[in-house]
């Protein structure tokens, strides 16, 4: 009897969860999940990926998907990369497979991403780029924004 009402103590507190941070919702809450992971597999696509023919188009574009560091930094060296890739003449593909959540926090996100980047040269292909990433995400007016990034 002593064992049962324990056990039935140890089960009430244990349901409370007193001290056990729940503020991930990783995995958890899987529309929200999907929702993060959508937003950083365009957002890296979108500033690792570029046509040669659109580049004009790349800051704005870039710019759409950015918050934070990531904006900080587009402002500083955005118009040196362009500079960069015309005289290189490259376009580059990048994709962003797999990616795994780690934290998804009320307006942040973390997500660990094995990033391929992969580039052409006058169409012949060229040396492609890959490694795991860590994207830190933040949702500025109900979109997911890439807020930083750092190389693993």
């Amino acid at each position: 009897m002593i064992a049962a009402v324990g056990l039935g103590g140890f089960a009430a507190v244990a349901a409370a969860r007193p001290g056990v941070d729940d503020s991930n919702t990783a995995f958890l809450d899987t529309a929200a999940t999907e929702e993060v992971r959508a937003a950083a597999e365009h957002a890296l696509r979108t500033i690792y990926g570029y046509d040669l023919k659109h580049i004009d188009g790349y800051q704005a574009a870039v710019r759409q998907v950015v918050t934070g560091t990531m904006l900080d930094d587009l402002d500083d060296f955005s118009a040196t990369t362009v500079d960069a890739i015309k005289q290189a003449q490259t376009s580059a593909d990048a994709k962003a497979e797999p990616i795994g959540v780690t934290l998804l926090a009320g307006d942040r996100a973390e997500l660990l991403v094995n990033l391929v980047i992969s580039a052409t040269k006058g169409g012949q292909a060229q040396q492609s780029v890959a490694g795991p990433v860590v994207l830190h995400m933040s949702k500025i007016d109900g979109r997911w924004l890439a807020s930083d990034i750092v190389d693993r």
